[in-house]
């Protein structure tokens, strides 16, 4: 194995012995199934560069790199397709570790024969590689431990760097799908924002409506500015109601107008009502996506109901019984939905002594109040006691723990 570091700078000898410059790049194949084979290395002397493909190099070694040619005889490589330039394009950039989940930035690179050539097999994110990169002998140095904790091998992690950094997101967008939104967004809280911007554009809809539904609000509004307005509408229109109108809220005027207009009407109708509750209220918080029931309808018939329509909210805790005209009357939760005789009543089935919230009550009064009565939601109603929408714990969790 060799590092990077101990290469960059060697002398790089012709086959007449002639120092022709000195190490400054490698050039190698980028490919998602395998380890980054070396194709050619950068040579530098003064101002003249010299790319030499790897059919010419002799040996590579951290002392000196010889090549089997003069330096006039040297077929300058042309570099097609795919490939990735080592020190410009990934020493020192951020990555995101597939294996433990977070960004880390690269300290060194570890190479490897894989064939005829050598290739990229694993990154040194430990803090052993800047010194080495000082030339510190670290073997030298009393307390060092070899320990493999720092290194991350080469399929385990996703490139997010300034340069080609859409291709590269794409080509390991797979596995960057697999991981859950949540932690998709910490990944992007953690990347600078053009970079985590990138991520963002290269997932589908729905889970970039996920991931956006996650971040940090400011985080999520620099985001949206960034992605483009075609393609923030396409995730935007993914998102629920709720989360919908908060990034509206706090967009300028001209931008949230341009949006709406990409939304269905009754979408439009329901965002703007939401955005215009006053941040850190029960109505800023609420979402729409709640399921009414009727107290004439008989249990099976209700039933029946959420069978039909359940695939469209993420989660359903309770029912909500209103009348005609949307009044707030009782709750029945699921689990007492599906153990209830068929052929009961709704009515006689739901509870009356609820608790529910007005849309101007403070965030901090809804934490308590669901705290102390063990809610997984809680209704909010208008002065007529007619249901407006309802906070979930999910939701007050993520503003009580917003860098979650």
């Amino acid at each position: 194995m060799i590092h990077l570091s101990r290469l960059l700078h060697a002398p790089v000898i012709d086959s007449q012995y002639e120092d022709i410059g000195k190490l400054a790049d490698v050039v190698t194949k980028y490919d998602l199934h395998e380890y980054p084979r070396v194709e050619a290395l950068v040579v530098k002397k003064g101002k003249e560069e010299l790319v030499i493909p790897w059919e010419q190099i002799e040996n590579i070694g951290e002392k000196e790199v010889t090549l089997t040619v003069t330096k006039e005889h040297v077929t300058p490589y042309t570099r097609t397709g795919s490939y990735l330039m080592l020190v410009s394009d990934v020493l020192d950039q951020q990555i995101v570790d597939m294996r433990g989940v977070r960004v880390v930035r690269v300290n060194d690179l570890q190479l490897g024969k894989v064939g005829n050539t050598f290739a990229v097999v694993g990154i040194d994110v430990s803090n052993w590689s800047l010194l080495r990169r000082l030339g510190i002998n670290v073997h030298a140095i009393p307390f060092y431990k070899s320990s493999s904790l720092g290194y991350i091998d080469w399929k385990d992690v996703s490139l997010v760097g300034r340069h080609s950094g859409d291709l590269r997101i794409k080509t390991r967008l797979a596995e960057i799908q697999k991981i859950h939104p949540a932690d998709i967004a910490n990944l992007i809280e953690q990347l600078n924002i053009k970079e985590g911007s990138r991520v963002v554009k290269a997932l589908d809809d729905e889970t970039a409506a996920k991931v956006l539904g996650e971040v940090h609000p400011k985080v999520r509004n620099l985001l949206v500015n960034l992605i483009g307005e075609k393609r923030a509408a396409e995730i935007i229109r993914e998102m629920p109601t709720d989360e919908i109108a908060d990034v509206v809220r706090r967009m300028p005027d001209s931008a949230s107008s341009e949006l709406l207009t990409k939304l269905e009407s009754t979408e439009q109708t329901a965002v703007k009502k939401l955005s215009g509750y006053h941040e850190n209220t029960a109505g800023s918080l609420m979402s729409t996506a709640f399921v009414t029931i009727l107290p004439t309808w008989t249990i099976e018939e209700a039933q029946n109901y959420i069978r039909k329509i359940s695939d469209e909210f993420g989660s359903i805790y309770y029912l909500y019984v209103v009348d005609g005209e949307k009044h707030l009357l009782g709750v029945l939760s699921v689990r007492t939905l599906f153990v209830s005789p068929s052929a009961l009543k709704v009515s006689e089935r739901m509870t009356t002594n609820m608790i529910m919230l007005r849309s101007r009550t403070r965030l901090s009064e809804v934490a308590r109040v669901m705290t102390k009565y063990n809610l997984l939601s809680v209704a909010v109603i208008d002065k007529e006691k007619r249901i407006q929408g309802i906070i979930s714990v999910d939701d007050i969790m993520r503003y009580l723990v917003p860098e979650a």
